[in-house]
């Protein structure tokens, strides 16, 4: 005796196979979106690069294996010396606006990058951490864009040029905070 069941069976699961085929067609022929919770991964690209940068100028321009410790970084003249816009300008434009970097890819051509610094220190005299605008961006950070900060501390030879209240005591070699605040454009 011949019975309808097995047919039922058979057309179900060629339309359920048709089902499955379309769905996977869709889903793999889909674009993807750039949602906002993605934005995050180019800031932590950004901060990278910053990092990098700071590390690089702090690296010892002059280093000699026998004189190691009279070899001074640029990041080192640069805040000993009080020189925040020249740093600001060395930052930007020979290292993170230069070449095949990862921050200029991620801004794209027609957006830049800004930057503002400052600098913590440890006031002896009063006990407390204080703070000085190391250098002031071109445009102030309109609050709009989500920024990154990177740090790095830097040892310095003495007070130099610094805004620091100097203590008479206190003439040795001192480590600063530098505190580097970076936002697209």
């Amino acid at each position: 005796m011949v019975n309808t069941h097995g047919q039922l069976y058979t057309m179900e699961g060629i339309a359920a196979g048709v089902v499955m085929i379309l769905t996977a067609y869709m889903v793999l022929g889909s674009t993807s979106v750039y949602t906002p919770g993605d934005t995050h991964i180019t800031d932590m690209q950004l901060e990278q690069v910053g990092a990098d940068v700071l590390k690089i100028m702090d690296a010892p321009t002059n280093f000699n294996a026998t004189e190691n410790a009279t070899a001074t970084s640029e990041l080192e003249t640069f805040v000993y010396n009080n020189q925040g816009p020249q740093f600001l300008e060395r930052f930007w434009r020979d290292f993170l606006m230069t070449g095949n970097i990862a921050a200029q890819q991620t801004t794209g051509e027609g957006s830049s990058i800004l930057a503002s610094a400052t600098v913590y220190y440890y006031d002896r005299s009063e006990g407390q951490v204080k703070s000085y605008r190391f250098a002031d961006p071109l445009i102030p950070y309109p609050g709009g864009q989500p920024g990154v900060t990177v740090t790095r501390f830097v040892k310095v030879p003495g007070i130099g040029s610094m805004p620091i209240n100097p203590d008479p005591e206190d003439t040795g070699p001192r480590i600063v905070l530098l505190e580097v605040f970076i936002w697209k454009a």
